[in-house]
């Protein structure tokens, strides 16, 4: 992930927001895991810790001006 944050690709302050899942040690049970079950309970774990969002001012658009948008 340092990679990524000195890349550009992730900023560091939401390094926080990335989560691995781990799978069965055996490789071989990897095939047949219920990864979509596993990542949905993580999920549902997850709690913010500070963060403050991705920074972005949602009632701008592109070009500067105004937009309705009422994004949470």
């Amino acid at each position: 992930m340092r990679v990524a944050v000195e890349a550009g690709f992730v900023r560091a302050e939401n390094l926080q927001l990335l989560t691995f899942v781990d799978g069965p040690e055996d490789l071989n049970e990897h095939v047949d895991y219920d990864w979509g079950s596993a990542v949905v309970k993580i999920l549902d774990e997850w709690k913010p810790t500070g963060w403050k969002g991705f920074g972005f001012d949602w009632t701008k658009k592109q070009n500067g001006q105004m937009t309705p948008m009422q994004a949470i």
